[in-house]
């Protein structure tokens, strides 16, 4: 899941630019619609967004409740999302979006190789198994496996990124 308090910056479609600190509304969205991202962590997003100068009347009302569900405030999360500039998202968008986000990470040295690929594993079992995140499956499963070569999993994953950053895949 996304560590509210790592430190990066991220690109949002909210008519400009900002710059933030603390969370990346593009994982949060592709992890929200792929069923990752915990709906009672959801009020805290609302308030960072309002903090962060987004504005709207879900926004308000999501930020002011103590926790959320998917049955309950489902709906509320992604009228407050679309008040953050990001369209609902089909499972395939979702994971091809979170996979490449997950890929940078992993060649800029943001999450570690195995970090990223287990949370790419997230995605290989949300969106059907699609062939091109096996690379990362296989790896992770073998750094878990074998403690003596996880230096040589890291460097294949790293590998596996950077090839998918240039070929993102279809699925």
């Amino acid at each position: 899941m996304i560590n509210l308090t790592s430190q990066y910056h991220v690109l949002t479609m909210h008519q400009h630019t900002r710059r933030t600190s603390a969370m990346d509304l593009n994982s949060v969205t592709a992890e929200w619609y792929l069923g990752l991202y915990p709906p009672e962590k959801m009020p805290m997003l609302a308030v960072w967004a309002l903090e962060q100068g987004f504005e709207g009347p879900a926004l308000r009302e999501l930020a002011g409740c103590t926790t959320a569900t998917h049955r309950d405030e489902g709906s509320l999360i992604e009228r407050a999302l679309r008040e953050c500039g990001k369209e609902p998202l089909d499972l395939a968008s979702a994971g091809r979006l979170l996979t490449v986000l997950l890929c940078e990470q992993i060649v800029t040295g943001k999450t570690s190789p195995y970090e990223g690929a287990s949370r790419i594993w997230s995605v290989y079992d949300r969106c059907g198994m699609p062939e091109a995140l096996i690379p990362f499956v296989g790896f992770a499963s073998e750094w878990q496996d074998d403690l003596d070569h996880r230096d040589h999993y890291d460097k294949r994953i790293a590998d596996a990124a950077g090839r998918l950053l240039k070929n993102p895949p279809t699925f």
